[in-house]
């Protein structure tokens, strides 16, 4: 039993990092398609930081990109450990389906302009 919570810390990092990767380039999409690439991490790392709309830059960016990702990662592990308590393979159907369910909610209306 000891050996098996490594694999399902790697397998929820693994998990966690792709999906943080596909909400990140759907954001680049959605962002380069309405002709203000970045501006998605721009504006929620200036909401974390407390900088506001106009101290949106590289900082934001960074700050932003670093948290969604470790926040991705944890729910990955997450996941993948009551994944593995209900004895449930994980596959690609469900890792899209909480992807996009995930990446839906968090590019709700409350984050568009009127």
């Amino acid at each position: 039993m000891g050996h098996r919570f490594p694999y399902v810390v790697v397998h929820g990092l693994v998990a966690g990092s792709l999906a943080g990767t596909v909400v990140a380039l759907w954001f680049l999409v959605v962002d380069i398609v309405t002709g203000h690439p970045l501006s998605t991490p721009a504006e929620l790392g200036a909401v974390v930081l407390g900088t506001g709309d106009s101290g949106a830059g590289p900082t934001e960016v960074l700050v932003y990109t670093v948290i969604h990702f470790v926040v991705f990662c944890v729910l990955g592990v997450v996941a993948a450990g009551v994944l593995r308590r209900l004895r449930v393979a994980a596959g690609p159907t469900s890792g899209g389906l909480s992807t996009g369910v995930c990446g839906s909610w968090m590019r709700g209306p409350w984050l568009t302009s009127p």
